[in-house]
């Protein structure tokens, strides 16, 4: 049910089987159609009320979205004048004694938009576990949305809802992924305190192979993720920003210690992520460079020396994790993927 039959609204005069919307006058009002009335000319007449109540809904699906708090993020955006005394519009505004039963409704409103969208993050987040299961189990050729279905323990339907395509899922494991991978580096390197100490740490710490030992998972996400650069570039971009920003933050900070040369802190990290990622692919698909690939160090090196920071031979040796102190961190960066499978519930 919409807003406006929540908040007790009129139904549409023109269209009874229309969209319920507040003083609908019809096609003689001239103003917007009626969303989701099925009769082309109908109108509405968009009222001072409804656009209180539906910039109020509006807050409230924002601040939920920001991750608010629905007791403090919530505030009433008043109108910018009243109503004309004795038009359409001034007999839809509340008199004072129906305050507060207008305030119990924004509440229920409030409580029932977070809901939803708590359920649909925690949905999205079985179906992108779920296909990381399945591509950790060998699946990741066969990989469908039937399986992926199947594996959350949901219908193929709710999956639908929550991911458009094959394409649009796969993205969102891709950004899983780099967000949990990104949270991995920042807690790595706040052990150290100087600027290129905390740079060099980030480079060990994601050219580390022991991190990356599921060699079929890690083939199979090189391989989505050229896949989604060439269907959806633009929301692999975004996937992206978190890393991109991650690293633009460590060298802004190098460059304003004096430590490197770069024009812009943004553009060298995404210079230093595509000679990073272009790496991690070959070394993931298969080395198609014609030449034998560096090691991590040597590839830091080059990256460094890209930001004019030369480094003595063996420097990186002093971020490189035992044996022991890499063991949590492998175990977060498979943590998403290991989540129960949950009934089937639509």
């Amino acid at each position: 049910m919409d807003l406006a039959a929540q908040t007790g609204a009129g139904v549409c005069r023109e269209h009874p089987a229309g969209a319920r919307l507040p003083g609908c006058r019809g096609a003689s009002c001239g103003c917007e159609p009626i969303p989701g009335c099925d009769q082309r000319d109908s109108r509405q007449r968009i009222s001072w009320f409804y656009n209180l109540e539906l910039k109020e809904t509006r807050t409230v699906t924002q601040s939920r979205t920001q991750g608010g708090d629905d007791r403090t993020a919530f505030r009433r955006s008043p109108p910018s004048s009243s109503p004309p005394e004795g038009s359409a519009d001034a007999a839809l505004v509340p008199a004072a004694s129906e305050d507060a039963a207008r305030d119990w409704r924004s509440r229920v409103v409030n409580r029932s938009l977070g809901l939803a969208a708590d359920k649909a993050v925690q949905r999205g987040q079985a179906f992108i576990s779920a296909a990381s299961r399945l591509i950790r189990g060998g699946d990741a050729k066969d990989l469908t949305m039937q399986k992926v279905a199947a594996e959350a323990g949901l219908s193929l339907r709710v999956l639908y809802q929550h991911f458009a395509s094959k394409d649009d899922l796969l993205v969102a494991l891709v950004e899983e992924a780099e967000r949990t991978f990104t949270q991995l580096m920042r807690q790595r390197v706040e052990q150290y305190t100087e600027p290129l100490d905390r740079l060099g740490a980030a480079l060990y710490f994601a050219t580390d192979k022991r991190l990356h030992t599921d060699e079929g998972f890690n083939r199979a996400m090189a391989s989505y993720t050229m896949q989604a650069a060439v269907v959806s570039p633009e929301q692999l971009g975004r996937a992206r920003r978190p890393v991109t920003q991650f690293f633009a933050e460590l060298i802004d900070k190098v460059m304003r210690a004096g430590l490197a040369r770069a024009d812009d802190p943004e553009n060298a990290a995404v210079n230093l992520l595509l000679t990073y990622v272009n790496y991690q692919t070959n070394i993931y698909l298969g080395n198609f460079m014609g030449g034998p690939l560096p090691s991590s160090e040597s590839l830091i090196r080059f990256c460094l020396a890209g930001l004019g920071v030369e480094v003595e031979e063996g420097w990186n040796e002093r971020f490189r994790l035992s044996e022991e102190d890499i063991v949590p961190y492998k175990e977060k960066v498979e943590r998403y993927t290991s989540r129960p499978r949950k009934r089937r519930a639509d």
